[in-house]
């Protein structure tokens, strides 16, 4: 940032840095930054828009998902973080529907076994869950932790964060704060696993 103040790739970069440390005010504003001077940075507005969700500013960060949809609709990620929105805002439905139209196949499994979940749809669930462990153990074990952490399987969740740091998930880094993960916050392992 001190060498190049205005590189959309380093504020991109910096503003997941602050959002990930929970300077979310600092996120947004980098991330407002970038997009005044380059308003079709996708990346950029999913940084935005994710700083958005971490802060509990649902609507925006729909919103600003949905741009980065309009600007590459064929981009990952955007769906199924709209639908872990309208998770927290409690409309499973919609968000089972956003999850269908994720086109990346880890995340949509991801998004498919919580929707189903909330939906009280056991059996689909579970089956989203066990094709998601059984394709992508070693890639997506974070995500497989934030299943697990949503359908309330503590044991589980936190047997899957410590598969995360083993195989080196970069995921691993938005634990602390992740907005899906608050109900993990009272469990005594919770602490011992950020120091870890």
């Amino acid at each position: 940032l001190a060498l190049q103040p205005t590189n959309p790739d380093i504020l991109v970069l910096a503003a997941g840095l602050a959002r990930r440390l929970g300077r979310l005010d600092q996120a947004i504003s980098i991330s407002e930054f970038l997009l005044i001077r380059d308003p079709v940075n996708v990346f950029g507005g999913y940084e935005l828009a994710t700083s958005y969700y971490y802060a509990g500013r649902l609507d925006e960060a729909i919103a600003t998902y949905r741009n980065d949809i309009r600007l590459f609709p064929t981009g990952t990620g955007d769906h199924e973080m709209i639908g872990e929105v309208l998770l927290i805002k409690g409309d499973a439905r919609a968000a089972l529907e956003e999850f269908k139209l994720e086109p990346s196949e880890p995340l949509r499994l991801t998004g498919l076994s919580m929707a189903y979940h909330a939906l009280g749809q056991r059996a689909e669930s579970d089956a989203a869950l066990a094709e998601l462990v059984e394709k992508y153990e070693k890639t997506m074990a974070w995500n497989i932790a934030l299943v697990l952490a949503f359908r309330n399987e503590a044991d589980q969740a936190f047997a899957w964060l410590n598969k995360a740091v083993e195989y080196q998930d970069p995921t691993v880094g938005s634990t602390a704060l992740y907005p899906l993960l608050t109900d993990l916050h009272s469990d005594p392992r919770w602490l011992p696993f950020l120091r870890k």
